[in-house]
């Protein structure tokens, strides 16, 4: 009853939080600057980047296609401004670009005050269809913003209320130095059950951790085939993400009912509760470094956003690799069991889906 009460003032928080940012938000209206007619104010720039880099490389043939820029602004390669936009839409071969500045291009919008929500598309004549690869750089509605920050301020509520009533548990799977030991530690998280009800609590705190980096991944980058993300309201970016935190709960707890089946069958029971409590801690650290990679990035250095998703990418596919080293160290120390034994329960459990997330990514 009591974590009800809890769980039930965090999600009159919730709402309230996200009534307050769905109050600002500008619900597709343009904001007009005084006295003027024009569609988009300079003072409503999302994101407020002034320098939009990209890329141009072998993969891209046909012509560049850009919309919504700012007039004024320029498209600069190097230091060298090559193009000055007197219109919101410009077209521009790729391969005279080429041969003008060579095959791999480095390219950058640059306008003073800022971008809107500008767009630069590779337009290939020979391919009928478009992809969301083409789009190299599509700046984020306000929307993802509102969301985020919501998400966040909800994400360490619970992390909050988690603290006061589990103090112990959280301050153990906060122990990431623990992680990075090759041998096995006599630590207070093994004396407690793999699934009971404070466990369970801290896999849906974990959930939302993870599905705030996913879906920001995911709605900043081209891993998802789809645009579908881009034109979700706050409200709908809201439901995605509890959706994506269901999804991740499952599969947390697919993930430990595939450990138990394994380690039954292999006769290793023992070693049950140092995989699980390992595997949890690192997928803790890993998704908390993202969160707060993301925040450094974009917040602080003012990268964008895209260039920010496109990093957290390898940096989570490196800290998931460490993890399976790790308990590949902890495991071939544990009991007396032959090595290629205890080797083929880890790529069972661990190394065999590492592949197919690395390949998901690719």
């Amino acid at each position: 009853m009591q974590y009800f009460k809890e769980l039930l003032l965090v999600g009159l928080l919730f709402l309230f939080s996200a009534g307050i940012t769905f109050a600002q938000e500008d619900h597709g209206q343009s904001v007009l600057p005084k006295g003027g007619n024009s569609k988009k104010s300079t003072e409503n720039i999302f994101g407020q980047n002034k320098s939009v880099p990209f890329q141009i490389d072998a993969r891209h043939n046909g012509y560049l296609h850009f919309t919504e820029i700012e007039k004024g602004s320029m498209l600069l390669c190097g230091q060298k401004a090559i193009h000055i936009f007197n219109s919101d839409q410009l077209k521009l071969n790729i391969d005279s670009l080429k041969r003008l500045y060579g095959p791999k291009l480095q390219l950058e919008l640059y306008n003073r005050k800022g971008f809107y929500q500008p767009i630069v598309r590779v337009v290939d004549p020979q391919r009928a269809v478009s992809k969301t690869k083409d789009v190299l750089y599509l700046n984020p509605s306000k929307n993802f913003s509102n969301f985020f920050w919501t998400a966040f301020i909800v994400f360490f509520l619970v992390v909050a209320v988690f603290k006061l009533k589990n103090s112990t548990i959280l301050m153990n799977y906060l122990k990431f130095v623990n992680s990075f030991s090759l041998r096995n530690k006599q630590e207070y998280l093994l004396n407690i059950r793999v699934v009971n009800k404070i466990n369970v609590y801290f896999i849906v705190l974990l959930s939302m951790l993870v599905s705030i980096v996913l879906t920001s991944i995911f709605y900043n980058s081209d891993v998802v085939e789809d645009l579908f993300l881009k034109n979700l309201s706050f409200v709908e970016l809201l439901l995605f993400w509890l959706t994506g935190v269901g999804l991740v709960v499952f599969l947390f707890f697919s993930k430990i009912l595939w450990v138990n089946i394994i380690s039954s069958l292999m006769r290793i029971e023992k070693f049950r509760p140092i995989h699980y409590f390992n595997y949890i801690r690192w997928s803790f650290m890993t998704y908390l470094a993202c969160m707060f990679i993301w925040l450094i990035l974009v917040h602080a250095l003012g990268e964008t956003v895209a260039t920010a998703a496109s990093f957290l990418i390898p940096i989570i596919l490196i800290l998931f690799g460490l993890r399976c080293l790790f308990l590949c160290f902890k495991i071939l120390n544990f009991g007396r069991y032959r090595k290629l034994y205890l080797f083929s329960y880890l790529c069972a459990t661990e190394i065999v889906p590492y592949i197919i997330i690395v390949r998901f990514f690719q």
